[in-house]
């Protein structure tokens, strides 16, 4: 699996984030994972294990049984949780966190992108908590390029409404030859990031 191959070079043009991306606390969606515990006067009172989000948005808990907790906070559910077993239990503390692994273990609560074309594992990539995910990274976790693939033309398709796309072209052969890592835009999510095959 090789980054860089040929001889082509191009200008690559400086992308920034979508400014509207912002930097929000990610909300819990169906298909998360959580860990969820629940202690009292130091003593647990709920196994901290890992609980699905249901395809209706809820989880199921001991004692109080399915909590709606779709679009909510982590901080928000803790609250609700919290509120709920204090019908049970004196001064309850819970402890709520996602998990996920940046492999794909998991559905990251920050998005992910979808990596195809030539690359070893096409499929979706998770963002970390960072949001720092670029395309050379991607596709780094998405098990490399194959020998074939076109590393000066590699093309991000990003969502800018619900009716419009754009395409933005990425070389990273002129970044890995001339190690600007400027030119690796940081990706955003739902971007699909798509490595052609060179023509021989």
């Amino acid at each position: 699996m090789g980054w860089l191959k040929g001889n082509e070079e191009a200008e690559v043009p400086e992308i920034n984030p979508d400014p509207a991306y912002e930097v929000v606390d990610p909300v819990i969606r169906s298909g998360h994972f959580i860990r969820i515990g629940v202690t009292a006067a130091g003593k647990s009172e709920v196994s901290e294990v890992p609980r699905e989000v249901s395809a209706k948005g809820e989880i199921l808990m001991p004692y109080i049984g399915t909590v709606k907790c779709e679009g909510m906070t982590l901080q928000e559910l803790q609250s609700k949780l919290e509120e709920l077993y204090s019908q049970y239990i004196h001064d309850p503390q819970a402890s709520v966190s996602f998990i996920y692994s940046p492999d794909g273990g998991g559905l990251s609560p920050w998005g992910t992108v979808l990596v195809m074309g030539e690359v070893a594992r096409k499929g979706p990539v998770n963002i970390p908590p960072t949001r720092d995910l670029t395309v050379m990274k991607a596709i780094q976790m998405a098990g490399g390029t194959t020998s074939v693939a076109a590393l000066s033309r590699v093309y991000v398709t990003r969502k800018v409404s619900e009716t419009e796309r754009k395409r933005i072209e990425v070389n990273l052969q002129t970044i890995g030859k001339h190690g600007d890592i400027s030119k690796d835009i940081t990706l955003l999510p739902d971007d699909v990031v798509f490595v052609p095959e060179s023509i021989m």
